[in-house]
């Protein structure tokens, strides 16, 4: 997410798995707040249920932000939040074929 934030230039598909959204202060918001205009970028962000207190809640905040700046749900921008799944190999894996098909359709 970070580098996709700094440099969308470069990064034009974000697979933004399990975001630490938490970390320094909620600093991807911040981030995602400053971006001056919509970059042409598809965003994908997915969270299990069971990541963590407050995970799902960030997850959201983050694409709320996104689609603040114009991003669309379901057009550029992708929020999948998964029942009962953890975070761990196992759970990205499974979302990983759909998280493929969006970025790439």
């Amino acid at each position: 997410a970070y580098l996709g934030l700094r440099h969308p230039e470069a990064f034009g598909r974000l697979g933004i798995c399990s975001p630490s959204v938490w970390w320094d202060s909620r600093v991807l918001l911040r981030l995602a707040g400053e971006i001056p205009k919509k970059a042409s970028q598809r965003v994908w962000i997915d969270m299990g249920t069971k990541e963590g207190e407050n995970s799902v809640t960030n997850a959201e905040d983050l694409a709320k932000v996104y689609e603040s700046k114009g991003w669309r749900q379901g057009r550029d921008l992708a929020l999948v939040i998964e029942a009962g799944k953890e975070h761990n190999e196992a759970a990205w894996a499974g979302r990983f074929d759909a998280m493929m098909t969006f970025l790439w359709k």
